[in-house]
């Protein structure tokens, strides 16, 4: 399934319009659904800066990004993550490959 990609997302915390205080230094959990626009899976993602990772104790599910660009370019970078996960198979399964990174809802069926 090469048409992955994030075609919902919502935060837990924030307003879609969220801008970070210190656009190096900022955290936030946000959901998205990942497939292939009519359906999909759920996951938890953590994103993280690399200055705010050392304060992270749990790092399952983060993901990195070097600064706050908005949401628009966030989505293209995790969609280009989707797609590299997808190159690297080691499941028949693109949701469960994309689950050993990211938080997935069905992580533990």
């Amino acid at each position: 399934m090469k048409d992955m990609f994030i075609f919902y997302y919502d935060l837990h915390d924030y307003e879609l319009d969220f801008q970070p205080a210190d656009i190096y230094d900022f955290e936030f959990w946000m959901t998205v659904n990942v497939g292939d626009g009519t359906a999909g899976a759920y996951y938890q993602v953590h994103i993280c800066t690399p200055m705010s990772i050392n304060g992270i104790p749990e790092k399952q599910g983060c993901f990195m990004v070097d600064q706050w660009e908005g949401f628009p370019r966030l989505i293209a970078k995790m969609n280009g993550f989707i797609d590299k996960v997808q190159e690297n198979p080691d499941s028949a399964d693109p949701y469960v490959r994309l689950g050993k990174h990211w938080v997935w809802e069905y992580e533990g069926m």
